[in-house]
């Protein structure tokens, strides 16, 4: 009981000093500059650089926090919201329940692409850090990875991937990736925090994703013709073919395929 005691004065304390540490206000300051993404944003970010931590777009980088997009870098492209105001007739209904028209005022709304990068694919002032990267082992290690492993909903992999962040959660790939060459410690911790993320998010990924082919499925179907079944995986999400797809069947190879008989005159 007395180190348990201790261990909860410790962390009161901890916290208490971060809270009230100039790291701490200059944290805030820093992440206060950084875009609130929508969840259909988040999505995209995620679908198209999984271990994306931070992102902002490529004048925000330079401005708001002394770094620069390297060279050679393919940026994230998002949606923008573009609300606009546009004349059109209105009809209205009266108490009595006639009805007139009018010309009125409306807003209305459109959406245009821009592009946006992860702090991964820039260089220069580092950001300010609440926390450091964890060092040190972890009694009974590998029984701690295996009972993380049997509560994950996706498989985990210990090994590299683009970007500079300690794991990443694909909810494309239905894959848990975690950089190797790290700690017990941060390993276990970094695990730990990936698959909180899969588990409290992979209902309403899911969820957002079926929707959205749902809203498209008609449009796909006029649109789409039959895929080489080779390429199946570029048209499936989390494994199943997006809705509107379908593969296209290999015919079976006839035994005197590609001997071709000269034809008679009166073929023509």
């Amino acid at each position: 009981m007395e180190k348990v005691q201790k261990l909860t004065d410790q962390l009161e304390t901890g916290i208490a000093e971060l809270f009230n540490s100039e790291r701490y206000a200059a944290y805030l300051s820093t992440m206060s500059k950084f875009h609130r993404y929508s969840f259909g944003n988040i999505l995209l970010i995620l679908l198209q650089c999984p271990g994306a931590s931070q992102v902002a777009g490529y004048g925000d980088w330079k401005k708001n926090f002394g770094r620069q997009v390297k060279r050679g870098e393919h940026g994230i492209t998002i949606l923008a919201p573009c609300p606009y105001r546009r004349q059109e007739e209105v009809e209205e209904t009266a108490p009595d329940g006639s009805s007139s028209k009018s010309v009125q005022w409306v807003q209305r709304m459109s959406f245009r692409t821009v592009t946006v990068f992860d702090i991964s694919q820039t260089e220069g002032e580092p950001l300010p850090e609440i926390a450091k990267k964890l060092t040190g082992g972890v009694a009974q290690y590998e029984s701690m990875v295996a009972a993380i492993r049997s509560i994950s909903p996706y498989p985990i992999h210990i090994e590299r991937f683009p970007g500079d962040a300690y794991g990443c959660c694909n909810f494309a790939e239905q894959r848990i990736f975690v950089q190797p060459d790290m700690s017990q410690a941060q390993t276990i911790k970094t695990m730990i925090h990936e698959v909180s993320h899969a588990k409290l998010h992979r209902a309403s990924m899911e969820k957002y994703l079926q929707g959205r082919i749902a809203a498209y499925a008609d449009l796909f179907i006029e649109i789409c013709p039959p895929i080489p079944a080779e390429h199946k995986g570029r048209f499936s999400i989390n494994g199943q073919l997006m809705r509107g797809y379908t593969v296209k069947v290999k015919e079976p190879e006839r035994p005197d395929q590609g001997q071709v008989d000269e034809p008679d005159d009166e073929d023509y």
